[in-house]
């Protein structure tokens, strides 16, 4: 919202709304404790030891990143503008700030909002790439986890640069948001657009994880030595295993975008009704409009909210595979299972090596 030197008391009326100040508030403490529980994710790792490819590990630490850049940075954008609203009078203009002041301090939160979605689209194409092509994934893709890592932090950029649009140094704005009128729209339909994104990502990791399930069942029944391979048989437990993490993980996090972006878009209808109540039957269209802006800011709240949901699901998945998989390592008959493969696998190989035909021990007689 473009303003003029004079337009200081607007900007204050908008600012210091009381859902203004709840929206800033709630803002502070969610994203504080996304960036606070993503720290203590990232330190208590060994905690989620999966074995997964690197590919696939450095994408989790892209997405790792991404929050945690979004929360902290959201969080201290929040406490800057709630402190200007707190200390605001009608005189000061101190909401009343630069557009150019306004991007230094949105920036770089906004700047990981579409990595949120790319991540989840960029690890089913890595599962996707590596349930297809089995064991040859681990020989002939090692850099891929870089080049789409590298592709998506890229594309971000100019997805910024659209969403700020044109603006001057001598702008003023009423109320600080990282687009402005003419972009607003856009955004919205880049909204649209990630949730779509999101619930299509979910079905294809599940189609994924049913399909990994159904080929690891098909080895264990009809397997053989000429046929089975230790790498395609670890890309397959490899697949299964995360994608029994992801699944769940993928199906919240699209499920709160899916509450998210239509309550967002929706304000438009509820606000005016919000008004009535609010205010009483003589509310003006200025008073619509802040009050949107404002539940705006309270609406931002669900998002990190199903970051933080999504985070804690995250690692307990995590804790909950790594000890089903210490488990599976640790029963007594381990040691006797890989023995006895040991011995067929040499049996084989001296076999080809002398031209030997290894006979199958006869069935005893009942």
């Amino acid at each position: 919202m473009n303003v003029t030197e004079d337009n200081c008391y607007e900007s204050y009326i908008m600012e210091t709304q009381p859902e203004m100040r709840l929206g800033y508030f709630l803002q502070l403490i969610l994203a504080s404790g996304v960036s606070v529980r993503i720290v203590m994710a990232v330190r208590s790792r060994h905690k989620r030891h999966v074995p997964a490819h690197p590919n696939f590990k450095l994408l989790i630490a892209s997405a790792c990143f991404a929050v945690w850049l979004y929360s902290t940075f959201e969080a201290i954008d929040s406490a800057i503008l709630l402190f200007n609203s707190l200390r605001a009078t009608p005189e000061n203009c101190a909401t009343n700030i630069y557009r150019t002041t306004c991007l230094l301090i949105k920036i770089p939160f906004f700047y990981a909002v579409p990595m949120l979605s790319t991540i989840h689209v960029l690890m089913f194409m890595e599962r996707s790439t590596a349930f297809l092509m089995k064991g040859n994934y681990e020989k002939k893709m090692s850099k891929y986890g870089v080049i789409i890592t590298a592709v998506a932090w890229f594309c971000c950029l100019p997805f910024e640069i659209l969403i700020i649009g044109k603006f001057t140094l001598a702008e003023k704005v009423v109320h600080c948001q990282i687009f402005n009128n003419d972009t607003e729209v856009l955004f919205g339909i880049a909204l649209e657009l990630t949730t779509l994104v999101d619930i299509a990502t979910t079905m294809g990791d599940t189609i994924l994880r049913f399909r990994a399930r159904r080929s690891s069942r098909k080895t264990k029944e009809f397997a053989n030595f000429d046929t089975y391979t230790l790498s395609d048989a670890y890309q397959q437990k490899e697949n299964l295993r995360l994608m029994t993490m992801m699944v769940p993980i993928s199906t919240v996090f699209a499920a709160g975008h899916l509450i998210f972006v239509p309550s967002l878009l929706s304000l438009h209808s509820l606000i005016p009704i919000y008004a009535k109540f609010r205010i009483g039957e003589k509310f003006t269209p200025e008073d619509v409009e802040r009050l949107r802006v404002a539940v705006f800011e309270i609406n931002m709240g669900i998002l990190l909210t199903i970051l933080l949901i999504v985070i804690s699901l995250y690692c307990r998945m995590g804790e909950k595979l790594m000890n089903e998989k210490q488990a599976a390592l640790d029963r007594p008959d381990t040691d006797m299972c890989f023995s006895m493969f040991e011995k067929q696998m040499n049996a084989k190989l001296m076999s080809k090596k002398f031209g030997v035909q290894v006979k199958k021990p006869a069935k005893k007689k009942s």
